[in-house]
């Protein structure tokens, strides 16, 4: 049996031979408490003045208080819960189970404006809270960029914070490119030599494809050997990129310039998302906050239990209930 106490997990086992010692034991206690009372019912029948102290204390003043029973049957339950070593105490705390990176697109098109204020800003905005808010204590975390090519900004560190200054600091770069694939191999290598070995997570923050340095599939075989996850947060809304594009066009022709192809950055959602389903991973759009929300809470975490000094919790409690009992006893208990 188990049970939370102010954030406290309490684990009771009383074997089967414990429990009927400790069901004898509160049938004893019953008894005893009721011969005390019919005892102390004797006692003050007893006593010479006894209808004057009736009308001054009143007639409750001469029973003794179910609450005392209470307090004595939890203090001999408690007491024999510590010596047989039946009950533990023990805190539950998140534990990181993974090493992150976080890979920040870069290239040019991240400035587009279909996201407020830009979609680099939008993607930094939500690797920053993911970090600080969802991350568990001890999770190193370090940060990549890329564009035409990979650039490491930060080693995997416990500094959350200093991460998230990392990531808020993160400028555009003026090149063109998508190097998701060089972005990848470089965060698996930067994981393989963290310490302590951990789970490895890589989450990508991209608005368009590979297009640029190697082949994605020659990177996900290196991935899956590293058991490496990727998941990766979509940006870009095409169809308002389409719109944003066409207003260009129209700007450019009323003042006469022209143009000679219109490229749009497109976001390879289905490319995106097998890359995910082979390493374990997942994809998830940055405007549908449900689907990123659970990409972004899907980090291998687990609840360390950490047992504490049982003993000493018990008997604190027992010393609380036996200065509850004085107080009670002071005022209720029984001439």
């Amino acid at each position: 049996m188990e049970f939370d106490i102010y954030g406290l997990r309490v684990f009771v086992e009383i074997p089967y031979r414990s429990l009927i010692i400790l069901l004898v034991l509160f049938i004893g206690l019953t008894i005893a408490y009721w011969l005390m009372v019919q005892q102390r019912k004797k006692r003050v029948i007893k006593f010479g003045n006894f209808e004057t102290l009736k009308k001054v204390e009143g007639k409750k003043r001469f029973s003794v208080s179910p609450v005392l029973f209470f307090i004595r049957a939890a203090v001999i339950i408690l007491l024999f819960l510590v010596a047989t070593e039946s009950i533990q105490i023990n805190m539950l705390r998140p534990v990181a189970n993974a090493n992150v990176i976080i890979a920040m697109d870069v290239s040019s098109t991240m400035m587009m404006p279909d996201y407020e204020p830009n979609r680099l800003e939008a993607a930094k905005i939500a690797a920053g809270n993911f970090m600080v808010e969802k991350l568990p204590e001890a999770t190193k975390v370090g940060v990549i960029t890329f564009s035409s090519q990979a650039a490491l900004l930060l080693k995997p560190t416990n500094d959350v914070f200093k991460a998230r200054d990392v990531v808020t600091s993160i400028q555009a770069s003026p090149e063109a490119g998508t190097a998701l694939a060089d972005a990848l191999r470089l965060s698996a290598t930067i994981l393989n030599e963290t310490r302590p070995k951990k789970d490895k997570v890589v989450f990508v923050f991209t608005d368009g494809k590979n297009n640029i340095g190697s082949n994605m599939s020659d990177v996900i075989p290196f991935l899956k050997e590293q058991d490496v996850r990727v998941y990766v947060v979509g940006i870009g809304n095409n169809n308002k990129t389409l719109e944003i594009y066409y207003e260009l066009i129209q700007i450019m022709n009323k003042t006469g310039q022209k143009y000679t192809s219109l490229n749009i950055p497109e976001l390879d959602s289905v490319g995106l998302a097998e890359v995910t389903e082979l390493t374990g991973g997942a994809f998830a759009s940055i405007s549908d906050k449900e689907s990123l929300e659970k990409s972004l809470s899907e980090i291998s975490v687990t609840n360390e239990r950490v047992a504490l000094n049982s003993e000493f919790y018990i008997l604190l409690f027992i010393t609380v209930f036996l200065i509850v009992e004085l107080v009670v006893f002071s005022k209720y208990g029984a001439i």
